[in-house]
């Protein structure tokens, strides 16, 4: 076999391998340590863009947004595969196209599974009917036959590789052969500049960084407070506290405390301004607004007032909204109302937003008290209102490649990809270097080279020169010969003359080479002595 035959074999082969990781990298599943998921559609919730029946690939990324088509992992459910319409820090909303609502579920970055990437219409119907009984048959079926085709092959080619290593016995060792150890190492220097190469294509084709987000969260707190003076005989030592219910006949005002805080991880620099507020009102629209305090600016992310409710003026604005309307309603709610405007700077960030909670009671005949949840319920506090929140802003990190869940970064990808392209082409250089070095010194190693596969080193010729023999002029036409017939080439040397026998039958096929000596100068080229070798058959005949 050729010595460029051997290479191209070795480099086919180390390419084959190359690409067959490269496709298992890019569809490995995740359940295997790959980035690919495999979705079927089984709902008409994403047409027209997805149909029933339809396998969506996915892959999993570092960054999702408004838009993408996404696959989630429902808890009840299972995967779900619907639009992102709106993310509000590490929380996604989801619709799909063809629905009317959007999932009422939200799941987390930790709970996507990937985003879609491939489309291929109609093959999850195929891969249903592959899990029916029959397609298992049939499927098993070609699996074995694959196997045994294989097998069989192998089987083939060792022993055809048996009969080439006893016909190898008879030859005398070579300085330059290409033996199995070196066509291994060959192979492996082949797959590894390969794959260097695939690996660089998907390095430098990649960013170093990318975009991720890194929300700036944040909570609004407010806390309100209340007390006035009641009786002995109906509050614990004589005082109204914060949830309890006033009775109005007996306690005339009320002070109330309203605290607020912003509360963020990040530095801040703030500003704000609040204004509060009291409103009456009832179920069909009424209402009337008193101040309690005016719009005050204030410094920092916190601030803490104190006003004073007046239930009587209260009761007379009720008093004359009945007496002037003939209104007969018993229960009106009363509403503390803070409106928090607040700006600055959150870490590097323009900030701006709005809080303003409620404290709402509900005022009768006889007291004022609390509306809604209890103050002291596990859910909600009305004492004190949160409200959180999320500042968008993306940041710069290493951009990574994610290869069958080792998640290198691009810059370390380029380097590896660099070095092992430069290490591999070392080595095949080495190894190939000698085999390069001796077929340009000399025409009878470059032939013992290249076709050192069918050559057989012998001391003496099995016959004489007769004129019935075929002179051929190249010897790449006596190896043509050779491997069609399944012949050896007998090589004998003498002097500086290489005498290359094939006999097919009774048919003797030969080729001189001359080869000048050692001092004679400058070296000459292999057609040039095939020139001279065609002159001198041509004076013997």
């Amino acid at each position: 076999m050729r010595l460029n035959t051997r290479l191209s074999q070795s480099l086919l082969s180390a390419l084959i391998l190359v690409l067959m990781a490269a496709l298992w990298f890019t569809f490995a599943p995740v359940q295997f340590g790959g980035q690919a998921s495999y979705i079927m559609i089984a709902g008409a919730s994403m047409e027209p863009s997805l149909h029933y029946g339809d396998l969506v690939i996915g892959h999993e990324e570092q960054t999702y947004n408004v838009g993408d088509v996404v696959t989630y992992r429902h808890p009840t459910i299972g995967p779900v595969i619907h639009r992102i319409v709106e993310r509000a820090g590490d929380t996604f909303t989801f619709k799909g196209d063809n629905n009317d609502w959007i999932d009422s579920y939200k799941p987390t970055s930790s709970e996507i599974i990937g985003k879609s990437w491939i489309h291929i219409p109609g093959v999850a119907n195929i891969i249903l009917k592959l899990r029916s009984s029959i397609g298992i048959i049939l499927l098993s079926f070609a699996i074995g036959f694959m196997v045994l085709l294989t097998f069989s092959r192998n089987s083939l080619f060792g022993e055809e590789q048996t009969g080439k290593d006893e016909l190898m016995v008879t030859k005398r060792s070579r300085p330059l052969n290409l033996s199995g150890f070196l066509e291994g190492t060959l192979f492996a220097l082949f797959a590894v500049l390969l794959g260097s190469i695939l690996l660089g294509i998907f390095a430098f084709t990649n960013p170093l960084t990318q975009p991720v987000p890194a929300d700036i969260p944040y909570d609004h707190r407010g806390a309100f407070s209340y007390e006035g003076f009641g009786s002995p005989g109906v509050y614990d030592q004589g005082k109204i506290e914060s949830g309890d219910a006033i009775f109005h006949a007996l306690t005339h005002e009320l002070d109330l405390t309203v605290i607020y805080q912003l509360s963020t991880p990040e530095t801040k620099n703030l500003e704000g301004s609040y204004h509060i507020l009291l409103e009456i009102s009832e179920p069909n629209g009424w209402r009337r607004q008193i101040e309690l305090a005016p719009v005050t600016e204030f410094k920092g992310e916190s601030f803490s007032t104190e006003v004073t409710i007046n239930l009587g003026y209260i009761l007379t604005l009720i008093e004359r909204l009945k007496t002037n309307t003939a209104f007969t309603r018993q229960v009106f709610n009363v509403d503390i109302v803070s409106e928090v405007n607040i700006q600055g700077h959150l870490g590097d960030q323009a900030f701006e937003d709005t809080f303003v909670p409620r404290l709402s009671f509900l005022l009768d005949d006889v007291q004022l008290y609390l509306g809604g949840n209890s103050p002291f319920g596990e859910l909600t506090d009305p004492l004190n209102p949160v409200q959180s929140g999320f500042l968008p802003r993306q940041q710069q990190i290493p951009a990574t490649l994610n290869i069958l869940g080792l998640k290198p970064t691009v810059q370390t990808a380029r380097w590896i990809a660099g070095v092992a392209f430069g290490v591999s082409l070392l080595g095949i250089t080495a190894i190939l270097y000698p085999f390069l070095r001796a077929s340009m010194q000399s025409p009878s190693e470059k032939i013992r080279i290249q076709f050192n596969e069918v050559l057989l080193d012998i001391r003496e010729l099995p016959v004489k020169a007769t004129n019935d023999d075929i002179e051929v002029d190249r010897f790449e036409d006596l190896a043509k010969l050779a491997e069609k017939t399944g012949s050896m080439i007998f090589h004998h040397v003498e002097a500086n003359q290489h005498t290359y026998l094939l006999q097919d039958g009774d048919s003797t096929y030969r080729f001189l080479l001359t080869v000048p000596e050692p001092d004679d100068g400058d070296v000459d080229s292999p057609e040039a002595n095939e020139t001279s070798n065609s002159q001198q058959q041509s004076e013997e005949r």
